[in-house]
This record gives C-alpha cells, structure tokens and sequence, in this order.
C-alpha cells in the first residue's frame, strides 16, 4: 500500500480537518486513526498537528464578500458582473459593480434569467443587469436542488433574480482571457456547431452549449467526469507537452518543469481555476519536481498538498461536489489500481490495466454519487472502457489544431476536420449505444451520510485484506464480486412502503405519487420542470411505474415527461385523445417505444393489481384554454384521491365520481375553479394545492382558502409547506411535511 510517509502530508491533512470541525462537519474524526496508521508523523507533529488544524478552522472566516443590498426586499439594482460559471441550468456571476458604483470587495451570486432570454453566456463573459437580491432557496422536493447548499460551495450566498434580458460588455482583457476567446473563436469558426459545443465542454469545462439531453446522457453513463477539466485532461496536456519536448531533445527534468508549469498553470486559469483542475495541476508539478530532484514522489501525499492548495486558494471548495468526488476518485485510484490488477490478472495485460482504471474510479465514486444524485450506473465502468479513449485522442487533435493555427493553417484546418469526425462519432456513440447503457442505470434513493460511511468503511477493509493475501485465488475472486453488490444494498434506499401519497412541490405546474399497498405506482402529471419528476423518482428508490396520468398538455403539467421517460420505465401513459395531435407529445415518440400510450376520449375503468382508476376527459365548460382535461379518481382500498388537474368549475359538476380521501385542489388554487357545490357533495378529507411561491398569478385565490376553511377541510399548499408526504394510519391520515 502506498504510505503517506512525510509528515508535511499529516499535518496538510490537519489543517483540511480542522476546517470541517470548526464548520460543524465532525465525521472526519473518525479517519483521524487511519491517518496516524498511514501517514506515520513524527512525534513533535502530533501537537503541532492541534495548532494547524485550528488555525485551519479560522481559515477563510469572512473571506466571502456579502452583498451590499439588503436581501429578499424586491428592491432592484443595477449589477455589472463577470460570468464565472456557466451550465446548461445555472449561471454563477461575480459582481464588481452595483448601480455603477465600483466595489471594494466583489460577490459572488447565481444568476436567475429572466423569462425568455435564453442567450448563451459563456465563462468570462461581462454582463449588466437589472436585478433584486434574493435568500437562496432550500431543498424543497425528494432529489430537489438545495440551492443554498451549492451556493455554499461556490462562496457566494445570495441569489440575483434578472428584471430584464442579460446585456452584455465589452469582454475583459487579460491573457487568460484573450487565449480563451482565441480557442472558443477558433473552435467556433473551424467545428460543426456540434463538435464546437463538444470541445469547448471537453477542454474548457463549457456545458452551457452542450443539449440537455446529451448532459443527462452522459451523466447516467458516469462520463459527465469528462466535462469537468481534471486530472484526466491535465494528464493529456501534460502528455502532449512531453511528447513535443521529447521531439525537441529536451531531457532535463528541470527545464521540462520550467516549459510545462506554466503551461498548465495558464491552462488552470483560462477554464475558470476549477478543484478538479488545480488538484491535478499541483500533482503534475509536484511529481515533476520530485522527478526534477530525483526524490520518490508519494502520490497520496501529494494529493494532500493539493487538497491544502486548493482550501488556501478558496475555504469553501470542501463542500463543493467536484471537488468531493475529484479527489475521492484519485485517491481511490491510488489506492484500487494495484489490488484490481491483482484479481484482474487473468485477462490481457492491456484489458486489465484498463478494467482495473475505471473500475477503480467506479468504485471510489459510486458512494457520492448514491449520496448526491441518488444513481448507481453499473455499466458505466464498460462506457468509459469504450468512450474515453476517444477523448484521449480528440483532446491532443483540437490542442494541435489550435498550435497549428497561426502558424500552418492548412495542417490546423486538416486536424480540425479529424477532430470534428471525431466528435460526431462520440456524439453518436453516446447518443445510440450509449442510450441502451444509460437505460441499465439504477435509481437507488438517497442513502443516509452514514451509510456512505458505511460503505467506504467496508470498501477501506477490502483493501486491507487483498494487501495481506500473498495470493489471490478463484475463491477471492468471487468474494471481490460480491463486495460491490455489498456496498449498493447498504447504500440501497427505496421508498417507504407504507407511502401512499406524495405531492411533489414543483413550483408552479403539478406533479404527485401514488403507491398502493401492493405496490402498483403512479404518477399524475410531470411538473414544469424538465428534471423535478424523474429527480424524486431517483430519490424515492423507483425504476418503474404502472402508468403516467397526464391531465393536459400544458408545460406546468408535462415538461418533466421527457426526462422521466429516460430515467425511469413507464408502462402506460394515460392522455387525454386530443392531446395525441399536440406537437410537444409527438415529440415524445422515440421515448415512448416502450410505453403503452392510452388516450382516453370519454370515461375509461381500469384495474391495476389492487388499484381502481376511473379517468373521465371534461370537454365541457366555458374556458376553452383549460377544456378537455383528464380528471383521475384512484382508489386502492386503503385510500383514494381525485386529481381533476386544471380543471374550470363548470367542468367539475360534470365529473361523476365517488368522494375521495385526498382531493387535489383543481388549477393550483384557481377562483374559476372553485365548484362550492361540487366541493360539498364530495367532501374529502384533506385537500393538496401546487402551486410556486409568489407566482404571478396569485395562486391560489384567497377566494378558494376561504372556501376550504368554510369547509373545516384541511388545506395544504406546496409553496408553504414543501412536498407533502401523506400516510394511511389506523388513526387516520397522517401529513408530513419534511421540507417546511
């Protein structure tokens, strides 16, 4: 096993725990014993070990700069900022100036765009808008995004909700800056638009370009690593500039760290400085400076002078989710390699070395990526196995065509048309056989922290023993195989069985679960959000539903569709018949190959195991804009609920159906689609309202609250409460509600 033999890596590792404990974090502690075993300080480090943990603790206190203006007021500012991060969902801005008032010390915000601007902002680009300052929000939703947790991680505390449509500035001018609009110019003008969006999210880490579908993809793949500028593209940098130095007759080590720290230094800069990228940067000098000074490198310890790097450089990378899984993957790296080898010896040298990388990374990452995103992707080891090693070669072929460019243009247009060949074929590769991978990936839960723990701790004594065995036999062999299927029933979370129902908040649009107690699942509607439904399905531990009930084809009730079909099976999906003419479900068709479509054109009675599902299409009524709506009544013989989705008033008196237990309150709160008569003759027992916090359209009317309480009918409303989880009792119906 490798050691971490110096005392400067435990006393770098002191000072990273130190941070942690004064933030609360305390499960560090336990490592602190593995850490002496490994690490073997010397004596007088110990006590000295104290002093720098607590000075790690104090480190970084109020180096975040908050805003100046007042939060959560609606008061709007004029913010001039520059793009620091920029995804296909979220952008993170850093603000200098505020109504044109230059700052002393800039912040950091996510920037909330306004509804319909959709430009592209890249990273480094100057922007001016106008804005309010909000509180960030929380986690709302089984698999929500926790807003403020993420914002923690990126130094910044507030959130910039846009007036109006981002303006851009004139870009700034620093090197690094300049050699970024050179490479994403060039990329631009010498790529498909395709290849260009690939490449720039390859080398620069800009996913904002890159289609949303493909993103996800390649997330249920485990390759979205190769978006994010690591250790894997530092490596080929660092490569590639050998391989020109070895051409150039250049052997001496401190000359190839004199030509390359820069280099990889300027590389870090231009993508934005990211943990993933400075980690392997340091690595990459500090092994050429070992290597320059004839010194044994020990690559643990000089994981951990990056690690010490990065928390001087920003306190708060320890909570971002790169850095966590980027050096989680390295060390397992270190640490899996030799040990898989071993039990992987059997194959072809070649095929085992490459087996044993991805299958390391895989088992090293597989925790987090249980804990944060609730995925286990067990065929994600065969997707990098096939897939990465394209991006080893198309990585060096865009960096040649960029170096060629000024000087042999011919050759550089040449390398650019290989490298667009190149990208094409991985678009492809991950699109199509990519998607039979994807589809095999696993909704695990959401796993307890302690659980992850767990499964480290089970994986760290698996190391342990393969280092004691002198050999290795069929017999251990198959007891290797079993530790994964191990780790995933700890870190197994499914959802609760005595869960009936589960109103998701999904701001303003719909979305619930229903679970009977034979376990028949639906879901009524998808949500406005393209990932709410398919995220708390990850949450929830679900890989298939009996059927999707699709009230209506507005966007508040169907957007989620698409992404719920690629992340969990769907058997039936139940539409109103006029809804089979919308564009937005014809779309849908390549999804749907194996999915059951039922359109439903009057009243239909369906049985499914113990469940009762009577739909009913209301097309009557004076409100065109919400006529043909598909009303739902389920009853399982423990509970029912009626869910008439937005559904007009008029339309409710004519929907023959039996009381139900749960009522979801018709067209989040509407005043035109409160029936008082309707609401007597079918009284239930409590009644659930979506709708999103301060939404424009004042939902739900103070009209309808007051109806429900005239009524002594409890009433619940998502923009107050969160998700709303309900249970069948012997005593009655029980409501949770977590995420108030």
């Amino acid at each position: 096993m490798w050691h971490l033999k110096r005392t400067g890596a435990w006393l770098a590792l002191a000072f990273i725990i130190g941070r942690l404990l004064v933030a609360g974090v305390y499960w560090p502690l336990l490592a602190v014993p593995l850490l002496l075993w490994a690490c073997r300080p010397a004596r007088w480090a110990l006590p000295l070990a104290v002093i720098i943990a607590l000075v790690g603790g104090l480190w970084g206190q109020g180096a975040v700069a908050l805003p100046p203006v007042p939060l959560d007021t609606g008061q709007e500012v004029l913010l001039t900022a520059q793009v620091v991060k920029s995804t296909p969902t979220r952008q993170l801005v850093q603000v200098d100036r505020v109504d044109d008032r230059p700052l002393d010390d800039p912040f950091r915000v996510s920037l909330r765009r306004a509804y319909g601007d959709e430009d592209l902002l890249r990273r480094g680009q100057r922007i001016r808008v106008a804005a309010s300052l909000e509180s960030p929000g929380q986690r709302r939703a089984p698999g929500g995004f926790d807003e403020a947790q993420y914002l923690h991680g990126q130094g910044a505390f507030a959130v910039a909700r846009a007036k109006e449509a981002v303006r851009a500035l004139p870009p700034a001018d620093t090197l690094p800056d300049r050699v970024t609009r050179y490479m994403q110019t060039s990329l631009d003008d010498r790529l498909s638009p395709e290849g260009a969006a690939l490449s720039r999210a390859i080398l620069l880490g800009e996913t904002a370009g890159l289609h949303p579908d493909f993103y996800h993809r390649a997330q249920l793949l485990g390759m979205v690593h190769v978006f994010a500028v690591s250790g894997l593209h530092v490596g080929m940098i660092l490569g590639l500039i050998m391989a020109i130095l070895h051409l150039l007759q250049v052997a001496s080590p401190w000359a190839k760290l004199l030509l390359a720290a820069p280099l990889l230094i300027g590389y870090a800069l231009m993508v934005g400085a990211p943990p993933s990228a400075i980690r392997a940067v340091v690595m990459a000098m500090v092994a050429l400076l070992a290597l320059g000074s004839y010194r044994y490198g020990d690559p643990p310890s000089i994981l951990a002078y990056a690690g010490l790097a990065l928390v001087l450089m920003d306190p708060f990378c320890l909570w971002q989710i790169g850095f966590q899984l980027s050096f989680t993957v390295t060390a397992g790296l270190l640490l899996f390699i030799r040990p898989l080898q071993r039990l992987l010896a059997p194959l072809p040298p070649a095929l085992s070395s490459a087996l044993a990388v991805a299958l390391a990374a895989e088992l090293a990452g597989a925790p987090l990526l249980a804990y944060y995103f609730n995925l286990w992707t067990p065929l994600s080891v065969l997707a990098n196995v096939l897939f990465v090693p394209i991006v080893g070669v198309l990585v060096p072929l865009v960096l040649l065509g960029l170096l060629a460019g000024p000087l042999l243009p011919p050759l550089s247009l040449f390398l650019f048309w290989l490298a667009d060949r190149l990208a094409a074929l991985l678009i492809w590769l991950v699109q199509v056989p990519g998607a039979w991978l994807a589809d095999r990936h696993v909704n695990i839960g959401a796993p307890g922290f302690k659980m992850v723990l767990l499964a480290y701790a089970l994986l760290i004594l698996g190391l342990i023993v393969s280092h004691r065995l002198k050999a290795i036999d069929w017999r251990h062999r198959v007891l290797a195989l079993a530790l994964p299927a191990v780790m995933v029933a700890l870190l197994w979370a499914p959802v609760r069985d005595d869960l009936s129902c589960l109103v998701l908040d999904v701001g303003q649009g719909s979305c619930a679960f229903w679970q009977s107690p034979a376990g028949t699942r639906l879901l009524l509607d998808t949500g406005p959000g393209t990932d709410g439904a398919a995220a708390a399905m990850r949450a929830l531990g679900v890989n298939r539903l009996d059927g999707v009930i699709l009230s209506h084809g507005d966007s508040d009730h169907i957007n989620g569709l698409a992404r719920l079909l690629d992340d969990v099976r769907v058997d039936r999906l139940f539409i109103p018949a006029p809804l089979m003419k919308e564009e937005a479900l014809q779309a849908l068709a390549p999804r749907l190959t194996d999915t059951a479509l039922v359109p439903v054109a009057d009243r239909e009675r369906l049985s499914l195991k113990d469940l009762a599902l009577r739909l009913t299409l209301l097309n009557s009524g004076e409100d065109e804009a919400n006529a043909n709506q598909l009303a739902a009544h389920l009853a399982d013989g423990r509970l029912s609920l009626a869910a008439p989705g937005d559904s007009p008033a008029d339309s409710l008196a004519h929907w023959d159906r039996p009381a139900a237990d749960i009522f979801l309150v018709p067209h989040h709160g509407s005043r035109y689609s409160l029936d008082p008569a309707d609401l007597r003759a079918h009284r239930p027992q409590l009644a659930c309202c979506s709708a999103g916090p301060h939404n424009r359209y004042g939902h739900p009317h103070p009209q309808v609250r007051a109806a429900y309480r005239r009524a002594e009918i409890p009433f619940y409303l998502t923009a107050e409460a969160g998700s709303l989880y309900i249970f069948r009792m012997p005593e009655g119906l029980e409501v949770h509600t977590p995420y108030a």
